[in-house]
């Protein structure tokens, strides 16, 4: 029922139609117009008051009579109550878990089936008249995601280890080193197992044709690197404890004029960075 559903008529209208009906002359085509009604409603009007009286002026409800379909005050408390013993035996208490619940302990009537169910919306819909609803925040839909990357070459590289069989049936192992910013395979290498000397090999085919990084991430596998360098002793990787507090970052033989040092990362233990390796160019 809307809200102008008990308002009156306008007096004017209610003047001019008490006049039509007490036989007055009065022009029903002029008077509707400069009321802004149709003819057919001053006439609905002026057979209601003949009929009614001034409570025909009244609008009438448009309540329907009857409504089947309305949600009894029994089946609303038995949502509630549904609601608060799953809530306390520590199951789910939405909509589909309550319905379920009302469900199960519903017996048949004299007619073999049970009382109807309400529906997910409409223990929705009781729940929040009665402030009980939980709503769930929506989730962050996919689109919206940024993709990180750094945003220059040599910045930081990816390199990670994944199984190959081949077609004779032999299990090989492939070494891929890609680069954070252009998305560049810098080397695939081919190892028969995933190995520190495996992954040693890939960073030097990758560095020997791009230069070196200033972070290299690494998965925690048998080929994350763990520097053990010294004059005497060359390069050699290991794996490194998930408790380890710092990380390493990969050497380059002494030869080599530039060698990476340990360096701690915000990208995660894992991540390896030489901060004094110049950027270069990729090939």
């Amino acid at each position: 029922m809307g809200r102008d559903d008990d308002r009156e008529v306008d007096p004017e209208l209610a003047a001019a139609v008490l006049a039509y009906v007490a036989g007055e002359p009065v022009n029903v085509s002029v008077m509707s117009r400069r009321l802004g009604v149709s003819r057919k409603t001053f006439y609905k009007y002026a057979a209601r008051y003949a009929e009614q009286g001034l409570a025909g002026f009244t609008h009438d409800s448009r309540r329907p009579r009857t409504s089947p379909s309305r949600t009894t005050q029994a089946d609303a408390e038995a949502i509630v109550t549904a609601r608060v013993e799953l809530k306390a035996s520590g199951f789910d208490y939405g909509a589909w878990a309550i319905r379920t619940h009302l469900a199960e302990h519903r017996g048949p009537t004299r007619e073999g089936a049970g009382p109807p169910v309400p529906s997910e919306a409409t223990i929705n819909r009781v729940l929040a008249v009665r402030g009980l609803r939980e709503l769930v925040p929506a989730r962050r839909p996919r689109s919206s995601w940024t993709r990180f990357e750094r945003e220059k070459v040599n910045s930081l590289w990816q390199m990670d280890g994944f199984d190959v069989t081949l077609a004779d049936g032999q299990q090989v192992v492939v070494i891929h080193v890609s680069d954070d910013c252009s998305r560049k395979d810098l080397a695939l290498h081919v190892a028969p197992s995933e190995s520190a000397a495996a992954a040693w090999e890939a960073f030097v085919k990758a560095s020997a044709e791009h230069g070196l990084p200033m972070e290299l991430l690494t998965d925690n596998s048998r080929g994350s690197p763990s520097v053990n360098t010294t004059p005497s002793n060359p390069p050699s990787w290991s794996r490194s404890a998930p408790s380890s507090p710092s990380t390493s970052a990969t050497s380059s033989p002494p030869s080599s004029p530039s060698t990476p040092t340990a360096a701690t990362s915000s990208r995660g233990p894992n991540c390896h960075r030489c901060p004094d390796t110049p950027l270069l160019p990729m090939s």
